[in-house]
């Protein structure tokens, strides 16, 4: 691990309400991160869970997801912050030899914004496995995955806004900013479990063959014919995304 590497965090966006899944996500990390080299902060309200991989910041109550956030980046020391989520995942292995490289050149160039999740990608290319998120690229501040530099996440944020508001709004506050990258391939491979506070069925039934325990998660699964609803569309996109990005490049 290099100095450099020292001075990135995960932070998980959480709420007091998720608390059950905090358990089930930190055995995700054991099992397909346990050789993670940042420092992991769970973001919580009043609870401080007994987790031995993530160090929880209390910041109290909320008015919004912004201020939520910029009260947990007042108690985080470090220069960058990889953003992450309490119902986010891992799929598989998490690869540090493709990560830490990537990280290692943001911090090096001094980039405000890369983001590990591939989609939407930009249209401008940068490298085989970066594009370039111009001016005006839509969801150019995505929270999805995303390492931000801190005191650049902190000027972009409003907090009277929520995170879908921060992902448009906060894109194009960005616009006069240079240095925002996209990987163009799946770095951080996840599984997202809630959608709209709901459990997927399908994302479930993965994360059990994982042997990820969800006995005690206490919150309403989604719908069978809405988690095949939501199923056709995630592939229907995918299709779609293929297609677009043939044109892109």
């Amino acid at each position: 691990m290099t100095d450099k590497i020292k001075n990135v965090a995960i932070l998980i966006c959480s709420h007091d309400g998720f608390s059950s899944l905090w358990e089930p996500l930190e055995r995700s990390y054991v099992k397909y991160w346990p050789n993670c080299p940042l420092k992991i902060y769970l973001g919580t309200n009043f609870l401080e869970p007994d987790l031995k991989t993530f160090q929880t910041l209390a910041i109290g109550s909320e008015s919004s997801w912004s201020d939520y956030i910029l009260k947990c980046l007042d108690n985080i020391d470090e220069e960058y912050v990889l953003l992450t989520f309490d119902d986010v995942f891992w799929a598989s292995n998490i690869d540090n030899n493709k990560l830490v490289p990537l990280i290692d050149q943001a911090m090096k160039e001094r980039w405000n914004y890369l983001r590990f999740h591939p989609s939407p990608r930009g249209r401008s290319h940068f490298s085989s496995g970066l594009s370039y998120l111009d001016p005006g690229a839509q969801y150019r501040t995505s929270t999805a995955l995303a390492l931000f530099k801190k005191d650049v996440f902190i000027s972009l944020l409003d907090r009277s806004e929520t995170a879908w508001d921060f992902e448009i709004k906060g894109s194009r506050r960005s616009d006069h900013l240079d240095n925002f990258y996209v990987s163009r391939e799946k770095i951080l491979p996840y599984i997202n479990l809630v959608v709209k506070s709901k459990v997927d069925t399908f994302a479930a039934k993965k994360l059990r063959r994982q042997g990820i325990s969800l006995a005690n998660l206490a919150l309403v699964d989604m719908r069978l014919s809405q988690a095949i609803s939501r199923k056709i569309y995630t592939l229907a996109y995918a299709v779609y995304r293929r297609i677009r990005d043939r044109f892109i490049f």
